[in-house]
């Protein structure tokens, strides 16, 4: 077994985090089912890599995510840091200080009332401890499975009203030293808007020494650690954070391969910014692109600008405001892609009956990236997947939905490099579950695949589906199926429903020139905005700590990847601006 580290920084990373983890913690609910669909319970799937075994000071068995989570004081509402499972001694108050004679004044505010749904979780580790409890709650009659059914639906109802933190719907029981709250800033009141807010926050106190006291935790324990995935909300001072963070981790840490996520919620105020607003977050994006780039192994930038104008729209009704429906596609699609990190290996004659194409991060990274410096990537995907047509048909992987923000351009495709996952793929016609040849067959035998000499890096599939938890969003339209099938045209079926069980998803990771306009661009926000000597930004990239020569070095390495990418950048003008 090779195990991974999670990563998140930043409250839409922790919304995003918080799904991923629910999915897989449906997994592992439904492989325990005797009763389940046995694709769960024989899914192939080695869930040792992302989960951490240990136990409590009682001697209690634990099984918990392998993550630490970041974010700002009074971001985990009414979830404590300590997690659930650990009793842990509360901090001690006033009256234990003896240093201090003056007088004191003490302000408290009243703990966050948990909602319907983490009251469900409560009652329901609580009836666990009890084995007669446990036993009722299996034999129940039908009027009992109504009764719980409709508590269920509103336990999601009052999800999609009502969700603030990150916390309010995650399943997962986590380990003390997961969830990480940086002192000092204050969730909704510390300003946390730009690079320059983040950076130097962890650095300049003892939290840095906390934190990689913690990571070295996770990472010790493990026997063959196959790379750490980061997620990361870019969109503000997160990424300071982050790129303070993984400096840190290079020393000790920077042979294990890293791959990046970035991801951003949907931005709903449309109105006109002023000049220096306009500068400083084209400052910011230029600059975090840049440095957290130059820090991994894989960036894999994700931004839907308007998800209700995009192809997703078929199939999803999002809510743009709502982290809560928002983060669940990311997610998904997070989830899809590095499945292949988390397949069992199993023989020849095995492979083609529960999945193929296991492999670990660093060879998908090597295989996708060439080189140091082609290390950007687009991440496409199908939500719900289409089902595989006919043996003598085959599917067309060209209309994958993109969540980076690339736009569209023409591009040397022999230069592409891209790996692909199925999971729970179906047939065509509501047939069922289509089997791992079928899926093979259709992928590799299709014309429109390789017609623009698309090199395939990597192929993996799997025959379980994305298990929808009962914590998410009520994004499916009626035009999805109880399975994931595609019933009938979603623009004209507008109703949600909320009775989806599992959906077949397909993933894309690629690298191409696609990427050269969106690097090209940061380069010259950068010497527009911050380099140049005429530049508006100049002092500005001083104040977050990057004087002129450093300003240039990040230039340099968006540069580097350019070419990396086989493209060439015009500087000619650049020292006469």
């Amino acid at each position: 077994m090779k195990e991974l580290l999670t990563l998140q920084v930043g409250d839409f990373a922790n919304f995003v985090g918080s799904h991923f983890w629910n999915f897989q913690d449906e997994v592992l609910g439904l492989a325990e089912d005797p009763n389940g669909d046995d694709v769960f319970w024989n899914s192939g799937l080695e869930m040792d890599t992302l989960y951490r075994i240990g136990e409590t000071r009682h001697g209690v068995e634990t099984y918990t995510p392998r993550l630490l989570a970041l974010d700002l004081r009074g971001s985990l509402g009414a979830v404590r840091s300590c997690g659930s499972l650990y009793n842990k001694a509360p901090h001690g108050d006033s009256s234990s200080v003896t240093s201090w004679t003056g007088p004191i004044s003490t302000f408290r505010e009243e703990p966050i009332t948990k909602n319907k749904f983490l009251q469900s979780l409560d009652e329901e580790h609580e009836c666990l401890s009890d084995q007669s409890a446990k036993f009722f709650s299996v034999n129940q009659g039908s009027g009992q499975d109504h009764t719980y059914k409709q508590a269920d639906q509103e336990i999601v109802q009052d999800l999609e009203d009502g969700v603030q933190f990150w916390t309010d719907y995650l399943k997962a029981h986590t380990h003390p030293s997961s969830l990480f709250e940086i002192q000092g800033a204050w969730n909704g009141v510390t300003p946390f808007q730009d690079f320059g807010c983040g950076r130097g926050w962890l650095s300049e106190t003892t939290q840095a020494e906390e934190f990689q006291n913690r990571f070295r935790f996770f990472v010790e324990e493990c026997d063959h650690l196959q790379g750490i995935q980061v997620i990361v909300d870019d969109s503000g001072g997160f990424s300071g954070v982050a790129s303070d963070l993984l400096e840190g981790l290079m020393d000790d840490f920077g042979k294990s391969p890293f791959m990046l996520f970035t991801v951003r919620p949907p931005r709903i105020d449309v109105q006109s910014s002023s000049m220096k607003n306009s500068i400083v977050e084209t400052l910011h994006d230029a600059v975090s692109f840049s440095k957290l780039s130059s820090l991994v192994d894989l960036v894999v930038p994700l931004q839907v600008p308007n998800f209700g104008r995009s192809e997703l729209s078929r199939h999803l009704c999002i809510k743009e405001s709502s982290f809560f429906h928002t983060s669940a596609v990311y997610a998904a699609a997070i989830s899809n892609i590095t499945l292949p990190f988390r397949m069992r290996n199993f023989g020849p004659s095995e492979s083609y009956t529960l999945n193929i194409g296991s492999c670990d991060m660093g060879g998908m990274l090597r295989s996708l990236t060439w080189s140091s410096a082609r290390k950007v990537a687009e991440l496409a995907t199908a939500l719900p997947a289409p089902a595989v047509p006919g043996a003598n048909e085959s599917l067309d992987l060209t209309k994958l939905i993109s969540l980076s923000p690339f736009g569209q351009s023409s591009v040397d495709e022999s230069l592409s490099v891209e790996a692909i996952v199925f999971q729970g793929a179906r047939l065509l016609g509501s047939k069922g579950r289509a089997s791992i040849v079928d899926v093979v067959n259709s992928a590799y035998g299709s014309n429109r695949n390789r017609s623009k000499g698309v090199n395939f890096a990597h192929l993996a599939v799997s025959l379980c589906p994305l298990a929808i938890p009962l914590p998410f969003p009520k994004i499916f339209r009626s035009s999805v199926g109880h399975y994931g099938d595609i019933l009938a045209d979603g623009s004209i079926q507008k109703q949600v429903r909320s009775d989806v069980s599992s959906v077949p998803v397909v993933g894309r990771l690629k690298t191409s020139q696609v990427a050269i306009p969106y690097i090209k661009e940061k380069i010259t926000d950068l010497q527009r905005f911050g380099i140049s000597k005429a530049s508006a930004g100049s002092s500005l990239l001083q104040q977050w700590g990057f004087p002129s020569e450093e300003a240039c070095d990040l230039k340099e390495s968006l540069l580097e990847m350019v070419a990396g990418f086989g493209g060439n950048m015009d500087t000619s003008t650049s020292d006469s601006d």
